[in-house]
Protein backbone atom coordinates (compact mmCIF):
# COMPACT_ATOMS: atom_id res chain seq x y z
CA UNK A 1 0.00 0.00 0.00
CA UNK A 2 1.20 3.70 -0.61
CA UNK A 3 2.64 5.75 2.08
CA UNK A 4 1.59 8.88 0.94
CA UNK A 5 0.07 11.10 2.89
CA UNK A 6 -1.74 14.06 2.14
CA UNK A 7 -2.70 16.68 4.45
CA UNK A 8 -5.86 18.60 4.32
CA UNK A 9 -6.27 21.59 7.03
CA UNK A 10 -9.43 24.29 6.54
CA UNK A 11 -12.20 26.03 8.74
CA UNK A 12 -15.37 24.61 9.58
CA UNK A 13 -17.56 24.53 6.77
CA UNK A 14 -15.10 24.57 3.90
CA UNK A 15 -15.80 21.30 2.43
CA UNK A 16 -13.84 19.21 4.20
CA UNK A 17 -16.08 16.01 3.51
CA UNK A 18 -16.99 16.90 -0.12
CA UNK A 19 -13.19 16.54 0.04
CA UNK A 20 -12.86 13.19 1.74
CA UNK A 21 -15.94 12.10 -0.48
CA UNK A 22 -14.34 13.23 -3.44
CA UNK A 23 -10.97 10.71 -2.58
CA UNK A 24 -13.35 7.92 -2.09
CA UNK A 25 -14.90 8.23 -5.65
CA UNK A 26 -11.38 9.15 -7.10
CA UNK A 27 -10.39 5.49 -5.47
CA UNK A 28 -13.38 3.67 -6.60
CA UNK A 29 -13.48 5.34 -10.64
CA UNK A 30 -9.42 4.38 -10.66
CA UNK A 31 -10.50 0.74 -10.43
CA UNK A 32 -10.24 0.24 -6.74
CA UNK A 33 -12.07 -2.02 -4.87
CA UNK A 34 -15.10 0.32 -2.59
CA UNK A 35 -14.43 -2.35 -0.01
CA UNK A 36 -11.02 -1.57 0.36
CA UNK A 37 -11.54 2.03 1.69
CA UNK A 38 -11.22 2.78 5.65
CA UNK A 39 -12.21 6.38 7.02
CA UNK A 40 -12.49 7.37 10.53
CA UNK A 41 -14.62 9.87 11.74
CA UNK A 42 -15.17 12.25 14.34
CA UNK A 43 -19.27 11.58 15.12
CA UNK A 44 -21.54 8.97 13.49
CA UNK A 45 -23.40 11.65 12.01
CA UNK A 46 -20.13 12.72 10.23
CA UNK A 47 -19.11 9.18 9.15
CA UNK A 48 -23.11 8.76 7.50
CA UNK A 49 -22.71 11.93 5.57
CA UNK A 50 -19.14 10.57 3.93
CA UNK A 51 -20.79 7.46 3.33
CA UNK A 52 -24.05 9.05 1.70
CA UNK A 53 -22.71 11.50 -0.24
CA UNK A 54 -19.87 9.16 -1.56
CA UNK A 55 -22.41 6.68 -2.56
CA UNK A 56 -24.21 9.72 -4.42
CA UNK A 57 -22.02 10.53 -6.45
CA UNK A 58 -21.28 7.28 -7.41
CA UNK A 59 -24.91 6.34 -8.47
CA UNK A 60 -25.03 9.53 -10.26
CA UNK A 61 -21.64 8.64 -12.16
CA UNK A 62 -23.73 5.24 -13.17
CA UNK A 63 -21.81 2.77 -10.90
CA UNK A 64 -24.44 1.26 -8.64
CA UNK A 65 -22.30 -1.63 -7.64
CA UNK A 66 -19.44 0.24 -6.41
CA UNK A 67 -22.26 2.31 -4.63
CA UNK A 68 -23.68 -0.77 -3.45
CA UNK A 69 -19.94 -2.32 -2.76
CA UNK A 70 -19.61 0.58 -0.46
CA UNK A 71 -21.25 -0.49 2.14
CA UNK A 72 -19.00 -2.86 2.70
CA UNK A 73 -16.29 -0.30 3.29
CA UNK A 74 -14.99 -0.11 6.97
CA UNK A 75 -16.15 3.63 7.31
CA UNK A 76 -17.13 5.04 10.82
CA UNK A 77 -15.83 7.03 13.88
CA UNK A 78 -12.48 5.72 15.15
CA UNK A 79 -14.24 3.08 17.43
CA UNK A 80 -16.67 1.91 15.30
CA UNK A 81 -14.10 0.88 12.28
CA UNK A 82 -11.77 -0.40 15.39
CA UNK A 83 -15.19 -2.93 16.24
CA UNK A 84 -15.23 -3.90 12.60
CA UNK A 85 -11.83 -5.12 12.26
CA UNK A 86 -12.05 -7.18 15.93
CA UNK A 87 -15.11 -8.25 14.40
CA UNK A 88 -13.53 -9.61 11.33
CA UNK A 89 -10.75 -11.04 13.40
CA UNK A 90 -13.04 -12.61 16.53
CA UNK A 91 -13.53 -16.15 15.72
CA UNK A 92 -10.22 -16.81 14.49
CA UNK A 93 -9.30 -15.69 17.95
CA UNK A 94 -11.99 -17.51 20.00
CA UNK A 95 -13.98 -14.12 20.90
CA UNK A 96 -17.83 -13.46 19.91
CA UNK A 97 -17.80 -11.31 17.14
CA UNK A 98 -20.96 -9.43 18.50
CA UNK A 99 -20.06 -7.37 21.92
CA UNK A 100 -21.87 -5.11 23.60
CA UNK A 101 -20.40 -1.37 23.60
CA UNK A 102 -20.91 0.73 27.29
CA UNK A 103 -22.29 3.88 25.53
CA UNK A 104 -20.36 6.73 26.26
CA UNK A 105 -23.67 7.92 28.48
CA UNK A 106 -23.13 5.29 30.73
CA UNK A 107 -19.38 4.66 31.23
CA UNK A 108 -19.45 7.35 34.27
CA UNK A 109 -22.43 4.86 36.14
CA UNK A 110 -20.22 1.61 34.83
CA UNK A 111 -17.18 3.41 36.52
CA UNK A 112 -18.78 4.37 39.91
CA UNK A 113 -20.51 1.33 40.09
CA UNK A 114 -16.94 -0.88 39.51
CA UNK A 115 -14.53 1.13 40.82
CA UNK A 116 -16.65 1.54 44.34
CA UNK A 117 -15.01 -0.88 46.52
CA UNK A 118 -11.36 1.08 45.55
CA UNK A 119 -13.42 4.71 45.72
CA UNK A 120 -14.88 3.72 49.42
CA UNK A 121 -11.10 2.34 50.67
CA UNK A 122 -9.26 5.57 49.55
CA UNK A 123 -12.51 8.20 50.36
CA UNK A 124 -11.64 8.73 54.00
CA UNK A 125 -7.80 9.91 53.28
CA UNK A 126 -8.81 11.84 50.12
CA UNK A 127 -11.63 13.62 51.89
CA UNK A 128 -9.19 15.03 54.58
CA UNK A 129 -6.64 16.12 52.04
CA UNK A 130 -8.76 17.77 50.10
CA UNK A 131 -10.03 19.76 52.43
CA UNK A 132 -6.63 20.69 53.52
CA UNK A 133 -5.58 22.01 50.15
CA UNK A 134 -9.14 23.57 49.92
CA UNK A 135 -10.34 21.59 47.01
CA UNK A 136 -14.02 22.07 48.13
CA UNK A 137 -13.72 25.68 48.45
CA UNK A 138 -12.19 25.60 44.56
CA UNK A 139 -14.68 23.77 43.38
CA UNK A 140 -12.90 20.74 42.78
CA UNK A 141 -14.06 17.47 43.56
CA UNK A 142 -11.40 14.25 44.35
CA UNK A 143 -13.67 11.64 42.48
CA UNK A 144 -13.67 13.67 39.32
CA UNK A 145 -10.09 13.84 39.05
CA UNK A 146 -9.94 10.30 39.97
CA UNK A 147 -11.99 9.87 36.76
CA UNK A 148 -10.17 11.73 34.33
CA UNK A 149 -6.93 10.32 35.71
CA UNK A 150 -7.92 7.20 34.79
CA UNK A 151 -9.17 8.40 31.67
CA UNK A 152 -5.62 10.08 31.03
CA UNK A 153 -3.94 6.81 31.82
CA UNK A 154 -5.99 4.65 29.78
CA UNK A 155 -6.38 7.08 26.28
CA UNK A 156 -2.47 7.18 26.28
CA UNK A 157 -1.69 3.00 26.66
CA UNK A 158 -0.54 3.58 30.10
CA UNK A 159 -1.33 -0.03 32.23
CA UNK A 160 -2.02 0.37 35.95
CA UNK A 161 1.16 -1.14 36.84
CA UNK A 162 3.14 1.58 35.52
CA UNK A 163 1.19 4.29 37.09
CA UNK A 164 3.94 4.72 39.58
CA UNK A 165 6.29 5.85 37.57
CA UNK A 166 4.11 8.38 36.44
CA UNK A 167 3.04 9.78 40.00
CA UNK A 168 6.97 9.92 40.71
CA UNK A 169 7.47 12.10 37.85
CA UNK A 170 4.18 14.16 39.27
CA UNK A 171 5.28 14.59 42.71
CA UNK A 172 8.81 15.65 41.63
CA UNK A 173 7.32 18.07 39.02
CA UNK A 174 5.11 19.53 41.77
CA UNK A 175 8.17 19.59 44.28
CA UNK A 176 10.18 21.22 41.76
CA UNK A 177 8.07 24.58 41.80
CA UNK A 178 8.21 25.05 45.79
CA UNK A 179 10.89 25.75 47.85
CA UNK A 180 13.05 23.47 50.05
CA UNK A 181 11.07 22.49 53.05
CA UNK A 182 11.92 24.44 55.89
CA UNK A 183 14.96 23.36 58.53
CA UNK A 184 12.48 24.63 61.18
CA UNK A 185 10.43 21.97 61.39
CA UNK A 186 6.68 21.98 60.89
CA UNK A 187 6.05 22.53 64.93
CA UNK A 188 8.01 25.40 65.05
CA UNK A 189 6.28 27.12 61.75
CA UNK A 190 3.00 26.61 62.98
CA UNK A 191 3.79 27.82 66.37
CA UNK A 192 5.69 30.74 64.51
CA UNK A 193 2.36 31.48 62.85
CA UNK A 194 -0.39 31.39 65.34
CA UNK A 195 1.81 33.40 67.86
CA UNK A 196 1.57 36.06 65.64
CA UNK A 197 -1.84 35.29 64.85
CA UNK A 198 -2.52 36.11 68.38
CA UNK A 199 -0.44 38.85 68.64
CA UNK A 200 -2.06 40.82 65.87
CA UNK A 201 -5.55 40.20 67.08
CA UNK A 202 -4.56 41.18 70.68
CA UNK A 203 -2.74 44.78 69.02
CA UNK A 204 -4.79 46.02 66.38
CA UNK A 205 -7.97 44.86 68.87
CA UNK A 206 -6.91 47.79 71.13
CA UNK A 207 -5.87 50.10 68.95
CA UNK A 208 -9.14 51.69 68.13
CA UNK A 209 -9.63 51.22 64.53
CA UNK A 210 -12.69 50.28 63.70
CA UNK A 211 -12.57 50.29 59.90
CA UNK A 212 -14.29 47.78 58.18
CA UNK A 213 -11.29 46.13 55.84
CA UNK A 214 -9.74 45.67 59.53
CA UNK A 215 -12.41 44.00 61.16
CA UNK A 216 -12.73 42.06 58.66
CA UNK A 217 -8.65 41.33 58.86
CA UNK A 218 -9.78 40.50 62.74
CA UNK A 219 -12.40 38.08 61.83
CA UNK A 220 -9.84 35.84 59.28
CA UNK A 221 -7.25 36.05 62.12
CA UNK A 222 -9.63 34.90 64.68
CA UNK A 223 -11.25 32.30 62.49
CA UNK A 224 -7.18 31.19 61.33
CA UNK A 225 -6.23 30.52 65.27
CA UNK A 226 -9.15 28.59 66.33
CA UNK A 227 -8.24 26.58 62.83
CA UNK A 228 -4.70 27.08 64.01
CA UNK A 229 -5.36 25.20 67.73
CA UNK A 230 -7.89 22.66 66.54
CA UNK A 231 -5.03 21.67 64.14
CA UNK A 232 -7.40 21.84 61.82
CA UNK A 233 -6.03 25.00 59.15
CA UNK A 234 -5.37 24.50 55.61
CA UNK A 235 -3.20 25.23 53.38
CA UNK A 236 -5.70 27.63 52.11
CA UNK A 237 -5.37 29.56 55.45
CA UNK A 238 -1.95 30.31 55.03
CA UNK A 239 -2.26 31.70 51.29
CA UNK A 240 -4.88 33.95 53.21
CA UNK A 241 -3.42 35.43 55.86
CA UNK A 242 0.31 35.52 53.98
CA UNK A 243 -2.02 38.45 51.95
CA UNK A 244 -3.88 39.72 54.46
CA UNK A 245 -4.33 43.38 54.77
CA UNK A 246 -6.05 46.10 57.21
CA UNK A 247 -6.71 49.63 57.27
CA UNK A 248 -3.13 51.83 56.62
CA UNK A 249 -3.11 52.56 60.71
CA UNK A 250 -3.40 49.06 61.34
CA UNK A 251 -1.82 47.12 58.50
CA UNK A 252 1.69 47.24 59.79
CA UNK A 253 0.55 45.31 62.80
CA UNK A 254 0.05 42.31 59.96
CA UNK A 255 3.55 41.98 58.82
CA UNK A 256 4.46 39.13 61.30
CA UNK A 257 1.55 37.11 60.57
CA UNK A 258 1.93 37.62 56.56
CA UNK A 259 5.73 36.89 56.79
CA UNK A 260 4.64 33.93 58.95
CA UNK A 261 2.13 32.47 56.15
CA UNK A 262 4.31 32.91 53.68
CA UNK A 263 6.60 30.39 54.46
CA UNK A 264 3.92 27.71 54.19
CA UNK A 265 5.30 26.80 50.68
CA UNK A 266 8.35 25.33 52.14
CA UNK A 267 6.28 23.83 55.01
CA UNK A 268 7.08 20.21 55.57
CA UNK A 269 3.56 19.25 56.20
CA UNK A 270 2.60 20.40 52.64
CA UNK A 271 5.67 18.43 51.14
CA UNK A 272 4.39 15.45 52.80
CA UNK A 273 0.29 16.00 52.14
CA UNK A 274 1.43 16.73 48.39
CA UNK A 275 3.35 13.42 47.99
CA UNK A 276 1.07 11.36 49.99
CA UNK A 277 -2.23 12.75 47.95
CA UNK A 278 -0.65 12.22 44.50
CA UNK A 279 0.30 8.53 45.61
CA UNK A 280 -2.92 7.89 47.20
CA UNK A 281 -4.66 8.74 43.67
CA UNK A 282 -2.60 7.32 41.49
CA UNK A 283 -2.75 3.87 43.64
CA UNK A 284 -6.51 4.73 43.67
CA UNK A 285 -6.34 4.71 40.08
CA UNK A 286 -4.09 1.85 39.46
CA UNK A 287 -6.94 -0.49 41.47
CA UNK A 288 -9.82 1.34 39.86
CA UNK A 289 -8.87 0.38 36.64
CA UNK A 290 -8.32 -3.17 37.38
CA UNK A 291 -11.54 -3.48 39.42
CA UNK A 292 -13.18 -2.13 36.35
CA UNK A 293 -11.49 -4.01 33.70
CA UNK A 294 -12.58 -7.34 36.19
CA UNK A 295 -16.33 -6.18 36.59
CA UNK A 296 -16.60 -5.07 32.37
CA UNK A 297 -15.18 -8.74 32.02
CA UNK A 298 -17.55 -10.35 34.19
CA UNK A 299 -20.59 -8.34 32.27
CA UNK A 300 -18.76 -9.56 29.14
CA UNK A 301 -18.94 -5.57 28.04
CA UNK A 302 -16.42 -3.45 26.44
CA UNK A 303 -15.98 0.37 26.46
CA UNK A 304 -14.42 2.45 23.13
CA UNK A 305 -10.72 2.60 24.88
CA UNK A 306 -11.16 -1.37 25.36
CA UNK A 307 -11.81 -1.44 21.76
CA UNK A 308 -8.97 0.39 20.62
CA UNK A 309 -6.29 -1.15 22.86
CA UNK A 310 -7.86 -4.85 21.09
CA UNK A 311 -7.24 -3.62 17.93
CA UNK A 312 -3.72 -2.22 18.89
CA UNK A 313 -2.82 -5.80 20.10
CA UNK A 314 -4.66 -7.60 17.54
CA UNK A 315 -2.61 -5.21 14.50
CA UNK A 316 0.52 -5.88 16.46
CA UNK A 317 0.57 -9.44 14.97
CA UNK A 318 2.41 -9.12 11.93
CA UNK A 319 -0.17 -11.58 10.07
CA UNK A 320 -2.77 -9.36 11.28
CA UNK A 321 -1.04 -6.13 10.05
CA UNK A 322 -0.62 -7.63 6.71
CA UNK A 323 -3.69 -8.57 6.16
CA UNK A 324 -5.58 -5.15 6.85
CA UNK A 325 -2.71 -3.22 5.36
CA UNK A 326 -3.98 -5.74 1.85
CA UNK A 327 -7.56 -5.10 2.49
CA UNK A 328 -7.05 -1.17 2.78
CA UNK A 329 -5.94 0.63 -0.35
CA UNK A 330 -7.43 4.14 1.18
CA UNK A 331 -6.86 5.06 4.56
CA UNK A 332 -8.85 8.63 5.15
CA UNK A 333 -8.39 10.68 8.67
CA UNK A 334 -11.61 13.27 9.26
CA UNK A 335 -10.55 15.42 12.18
CA UNK A 336 -7.60 14.31 13.08
CA UNK A 337 -6.72 17.50 15.84
CA UNK A 338 -9.40 14.97 18.31
CA UNK A 339 -7.44 11.91 17.83
CA UNK A 340 -6.36 10.52 21.03
CA UNK A 341 -2.83 9.03 21.85
CA UNK A 342 -3.68 5.53 21.95
CA UNK A 343 -5.36 6.24 18.29
CA UNK A 344 -1.97 8.01 17.28
CA UNK A 345 -0.71 4.28 17.24
CA UNK A 346 -2.62 3.11 13.91
CA UNK A 347 -2.20 6.40 11.95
Amino acid sequence: MSRRITLISAAAGAGKTYRLGTAVLDAVTAGGPPQSVLATTFTNRAAAELLGRARNRLLVGDLPLQALNLMLARIGTVNAVFGRILADFALQNGRSPVVSVIPESAQAAVFRIAADTCIQQHAPGLATLTERFGFFVAGVDWHTMLTELVAAARSNGILPEALGVSASRSIAGLLAALPAESPLGAAALDAELLAAAKQAIAVIGNNGDATKITRDALEVLEQAVGRLERRTATWGDCARLSKLTAAKASDPLLGPVRAAAAKHPAHPSLHEDIKTFVRTMFDAAAQSMRQVQDYKRSQGLVDFVDQEADALALLSDPVAARRVAGETKVLLVDEFQDTSPIQCVFR
